[in-house]
């Protein structure tokens, strides 16, 4: 007689999505930094297509590798992550002076050998308020 499988084996690439902020509450106007991580759990090469979906209520700017970033836009990237290897990404966006709520951020990972998975991360925007009067005085030193 053959054997028998008691689990199922890990055939083919399998994408682990993971992604941070580098904080949980920002106020309006201040930098704010993502990191994203893709991990390949499975048994062969994965063949990604990572596309992570900006939040709308960001200031235009630029990543370092000059890549446009754009309120509601997108960033994509297409690596080949090896068995038991990861990927990662870090950028910053600057959140939008005039926005309060939430931030909503979305990582998806294509494989193309069929295999889809995301994240979604959220940071709450503050405003902080600012109570008058202000007092300026020259010190002399």
């Amino acid at each position: 007689m053959g054997s028998v499988l008691s689990s199922p084996a890990r055939l083919g690439p399998r994408p682990r999505a993971r992604k941070r902020a580098s904080a949980d509450v920002i106020a309006a106007g201040q930098r704010l930094t993502y990191t994203l991580y893709v991990t390949n759990t499975g048994s062969m090469a994965l063949h990604a297509l990572i596309t992570d979906t900006l939040p709308r209520h960001i200031q235009r700017g630029a990543t370092l590798g000059g890549s446009v970033i754009l309120p509601g836009g997108t960033l994509v990237w297409s690596p080949v992550i090896e068995v038991e290897e990861s990927w990662s990404q870090t950028l910053g966006v600057t959140v939008a002076q005039d926005y309060k709520g939430a931030l909503e951020n979305r990582l998806e990972v294509q494989a193309e050998e069929g295999i889809t998975q995301s994240t979604t991360n959220t940071v709450s925007v503050i405003r902080p308020r600012i109570y008058l009067p202000l007092i300026l005085r020259e010190v002399d030193f």
